[in-house]
Order: structure tokens, then sequence, then C-alpha cells
């Protein structure tokens, strides 16, 4: 038997494996590449490109381009490339499945996000630690505590690590529900199994301490993190200033956010919005006002939460026509433009109370359509 002719076209069939695997590497980091740039509509053709010349994607590139699509909330064009896995034969695996989770997530469809990881658990996929937070995170914000902590019980016994994401997440779910004590017994189990909080961690049991009034407790904590060499950020101060505020202590929390240069954070417009939304419930609209000014000239522009807040308080002192005038064309000269859901707050309120006569009222109208997008 002559071996010739089988030997040479064993060797035809190896060069083809391998120019195609190079095709799929080559192909695979053009892709990875576009999507790092944010060029998602070049990646998807590319991917086009790579199906038609019969080179078939292999499971990193279709976990990278499933990632890239989920974090920009390009969901539709992800399960495209889910569609696509199945006509090919290749099995997602867990990091696919946790960018859908995360992604649905994101648009705050989380109904979807539980059907995608029960798919998972169908599929037999092998959950690490990281799909399971995921998922507890999914129902911490759907207030579904008791799934939660049913998931958290699990990890132990799906033969998994709890880590300080999934304790971040069972505290988070505990104090969200009230059970401040459960909280804190949580937050010793990890100090005993000398697992470390980061300030992920710190902040939520701030968060927790401030909405259970133990102020001072919060404050404890504050220096605890700083002494164990957590540095606190402006969401840590956040926290502070609204559990301050809350807690009737305006003018403490004023100097709190006078204190922030000094630790190295500038204040956000949720920072503001905090001061802006307390001082106008305490009455102090003047105060409010130059808190306001002071935000703009150090370059953060309010948003619309921080606008209504004020558009409600001036409604209620029977200073509306003036001063919201003066109001709006400050914030008008400054580039600031109300979302629309302001607009039904001045009508629902002018027709109750008729605060504002029809001229002022149609001027305001006026003004609102043409900040409309």
């Amino acid at each position: 038997m002559n071996e010739k002719p089988i030997i040479q076209q064993l060797k035809r069939l190896i060069n083809i494996f391998f120019s195609v695997t190079a095709y799929a590497l080559t192909y695979g980091s053009m892709i990875w590449g576009l999507c790092n740039l944010g060029r998602w509509n070049e990646a998807r053709n590319m991917l086009k490109e790579m199906v038609a010349n019969e080179v078939y994607p292999n499971v990193i590139t279709c976990t990278v381009l499933v990632n890239a699509f989920c974090k920009e909330g390009r969901m539709e064009e992800a399960n495209g490339i889910l569609e696509l896995m199945k006509q090919i034969d290749a099995q997602p695996n867990i990091k696919i499945y946790s960018a859908f989770i995360n992604g649905y997530c994101l648009q705050g469809e989380m109904n979807k996000a539980i059907n995608m990881f029960d798919l998972a658990v169908k599929s037999a996929i092998d959950h690490n630690i990281k799909s399971n937070s995921t998922l507890m995170n999914v129902y911490c914000k759907m207030g579904r505590a008791d799934e939660v902590s049913r998931l958290f019980i699990t990890i132990l016994a799906k033969g998994l690590e709890r880590d300080v994401v999934s304790y971040s997440i069972m505290l988070h779910a505990l104090f969200r529900e009230g059970r401040c004590e459960d909280g804190l017994n949580l937050f010793k189990e990890m100090e005993v199994l000398q697992l470390s909080p980061n300030i992920v961690t710190y902040n939520i049991m701030l968060d927790g301490l401030c909405s259970a009034c133990r102020i001072s407790q919060a404050f404890s904590m504050l220096h605890t993190m700083e002494d164990v060499g957590i540095i606190p950020n402006i969401v840590t101060y956040n926290v502070l200033i609204k559990g301050l505020c809350n807690y009737n202590k305006v003018d403490r929390a004023e100097d709190l956010l006078d204190e922030l240069p000094s630790k190295g954070l500038q204040p956000t417009v949720v920072t503001y919005a905090i001061l802006i939304g307390a001082l106008c419930r305490k009455g102090r609209i003047e105060e409010a006002k130059v808190l306001l000014i002071q935000m703009v000239d150090n370059g953060c522009l309010p948003n619309r939460a921080t606008y209504n807040v004020f558009v409600r308080e001036l409604l209620k002192t029977n200073k509306m026509p003036k001063d919201a005038l003066l109001l709006w064309e400050e914030m008008n000269s400054r580039g600031f433009i109300p979302d629309t859901t302001t607009l039904p707050l001045l009508e629902e309120n002018n027709s109750r109370s008729r605060t504002l006569d029809a001229t002022t009222f149609s001027m305001l109208l006026e003004e609102f359509g043409n900040g409309r997008p």
C-alpha cells in the first residue's frame, strides 16, 4: 500500500486546520480591538465577514462580543451572538451567562436576568462565586432579601467559598430590610473569618447605620475603616451627609461638605442635591440658593432632581412667581435644561393652588417647551 498520498492528504488537512485557526485568531484579535475602542458596528461587521468566509468564532471571541454588547446595553446584539453559538454548536460558558445577567441588571430587566441564570443551571454550567453573587445582586435590587439569603446559604453547599462581594450583597439586603442587628452580626462574622471588608462593604455598613439613625456608630465605623487603611471616597461622605440631614443635623452636614477638599475629594451633583433638598425642607431657601450657586461655580451642573427640589419647595412657600422665574433665568443662563418631568409638577401644583397667574404660568410653559429635547 502506497502511504505517500495519505501523508500528503494529512499534511493538506493540517495546513487547512492551522490556516483556519490562524484566521480565527486574527479575526478574534481584530474584533477584541474594535470592541475595546467602542466601534460596535465595525465589530459586528467583522463577525459577519468572518462567518461569511466560513471562519467561525470560538468561545473566547463570542465571550468578548457578548461582554462588550451587554456592558453597552445592546442586549439584542448580544442575543444574536448567543443564537450564532447555537448554530455553530458552541457551548456558552459561565462568563457569557454572567455577562447577560449583568447586562439585564443594568437595563433593569431583573426577570430576564433570573431567567438567564436558570438557563445556565439547565445547561449544567458549573457556577462560580461570581455568577452566584451576580444573581444575589439581582434579587437584592428587586428587594428579595429572602432569595439573597437562600443563595448566600447555598454557596457553601455548592463547594464555593463566600467572598467579600457575596458578604457585601448580603449585608445590603439585610440593611434594606431594616435588619441592622443582623447586618452587624454578619459583619462580625467577616472579621472572625479574617475576610477584609472593602470600600463597598464599608459604604453599605455606613448607609445601614445611618438609615437606622445610628449616626455616632456610623462615624465610629468611618474612623475604623481609616485605621485599617481603607480610604473613604465621595460615596462614603454622601452617605454620611445624607444620614446627618435625615437626623436633623444639617449644619454638621454642611461642615462635612466644607471638609471634602481637604480630604482630596470634590462634591458631586448627588452631594449637593442631598444638602439642597435638606435646606429646602427646613425652609432655608436662601441658603439653598447660595449652595446652588456654589455648586455651579465649582463646575458641577444641577440635575433634574436638584431643580425639582427647588420647584416643590418654592411652591410650598408661596414664593413661586418671583423666585421661580429668577431661578429659571439663572439656570437658563448657565446652560441647564431641566427634564420634562418638571413640567407636570408645575401644571399639577398650579391647577390645584393657582399659585401662578395665567401670564406667568404661560411664560414658564414657553420656557420649558424651548428646553424640551
